[in-house]
């Protein structure tokens, strides 16, 4: 008589050793698995993205800071290569892009984040001074800048360094040499690049306001600089209370909550400031008679405004409503374009200095290069980062 029975060796069903895992035995009958063609695309949608995140055009990373950074500019002076960095614990850097290195550091610059930073604009006799030409359109007529020093006493005299310290950095001969940051502190200071640096590094200048800082930026020629707060301020350089105030946004009342987002200087048209405010407004301002030009209200908020270096009209509009605008700051009533393609608050934007393209970083984690006059970006990439 026969008699069927079932007969499972053990050593197909227990791992080799106490360290390896045990087997695992697959039915690869296609009846018993309908979803694996569906699931094969993706795996091969998935592959290709991750292959997008890893390819070429992630050259390095600079790499220093110990939280998250909140503002960036680059050196318009004659130094592109080098930008500057604020984080959220206060910390500051200056970075050489060629080397790939930080060439100065400030930690502990801000009890707080740092909001903004921008270089400051050569004195004359420095290098990389850019002189506006007299008779185009606006007084080329500059103001003399007195030299700065702690508590209004001027600097006093640095002895020559032997060679066995440290020598100077090639890129701190390049742009400016001041640097100047803002924070959620109340405080603006300006730093000498080619001073010391580390930690109890005591500021050139010290500039105090009534509320935190949200932005800064540097006029082109002149040694003044605007800052957003619950106001617009135009500070001098050489002075520790501002020149004069502007409002035009809804932030006039403290207890409303209501604050200037971003502020930014025409590069060509110097007398012209744009701001961006919590109300959702965008504001153009002409610094010669201390008015309004113009105001838009926006969707939603308005993160970052940058002007296009070649084209002085053109200003560049990075908004919490997942799109970017261009608008012609002679007619404000209408967008000259609309770049969609972000699906989250685009939180900065930059030009490339021709002029023809910019980028943007949004809080979807993606970077994405766009070209002027079309509103779908030509490039995307992605990050696992860029999220506060």
């Amino acid at each position: 008589m026969k008699i069927k029975v079932l007969h499972r060796s053990l050593e197909a069903h227990l791992p080799e050793s106490s360290s390896s895992t045990a087997p695992v035995s697959r039915n690869l009958d296609p009846a018993l698995h309908p979803f694996a063609r569906p699931r094969e695309y993706t795996r091969a949608v998935a592959a290709a993205k991750l292959e997008r995140m890893f390819s070429k055009p992630f050259v390095a990373s600079l790499e220093g800071h110990g939280d998250g950074l909140y503002s960036m500019a680059k050196d318009e002076s004659g130094g592109l290569s080098r930008i500057a960095s604020g984080s959220g614990d206060g910390e500051v850097r200056v970075w050489d892009l060629g080397d790939r290195r930080s060439v100065w550091e400030v930690v502990g610059a801000h009890k707080g984040m740092v909001k903004g930073v921008t270089f400051s604009h050569p004195v004359e006799g420095e290098e990389g001074r850019v002189e506006k030409k007299v008779g185009g359109g606006e007084r080329g007529i500059k103001r003399k800048r007195t030299e700065l020093g702690d508590r209004g006493k001027g600097k006093g005299k640095e002895e020559p360094e032997s060679e066995d310290e440290d020598r100077l950095d090639s890129t701190e001969a390049r742009g400016s040499s001041r640097l100047l940051t803002c924070g959620s502190d109340k405080t603006v200071k300006m730093w000498d690049l080619k001073g010391s640096k580390g930690s109890n590094v005591q500021p050139l200048q010290t500039y105090t306001g009534a509320s935190g800082f949200n932005s800064i930026s540097h006029h082109r020629y002149d040694p003044i600089f605007a800052t957003a707060s619950s106001q617009i301020d135009i500070w001098d350089e050489t002075k520790t209370s501002p020149l004069s105030t502007l409002k035009f946004h809804s932030t006039s009342s403290l207890s409303t909550g209501e604050h200037i987002v971003s502020v930014a200087f025409n590069k060509s048209e110097t007398s012209v400031l744009a701001s961006s405010g919590s109300d959702r407004t965008v504001c153009l301002y002409d610094l010669r008679s201390g008015k309004a030009l113009g105001r838009v209200s926006m969707a939603m908020r308005v993160n970052q405004l940058v002007f296009n270096p070649l084209q002085p009209p053109v200003l560049l509009c990075a908004s919490e409503d997942h799109n970017l605008y261009t608008f012609d700051m002679r007619n404000l009533s209408t967008t000259t374009q609309v770049y969609k393609g972000h699906v989250g608050a685009v939180m900065s934007a930059d030009w490339a200095p021709t002029g023809r393209e910019f980028v943007s970083g949004s809080y979807d984690r993606t970077v994405r290069l766009w070209t002027a006059g079309e509103g779908k970006a030509r490039d995307t990439y992605h990050t696992k980062r860029m999220q506060r």
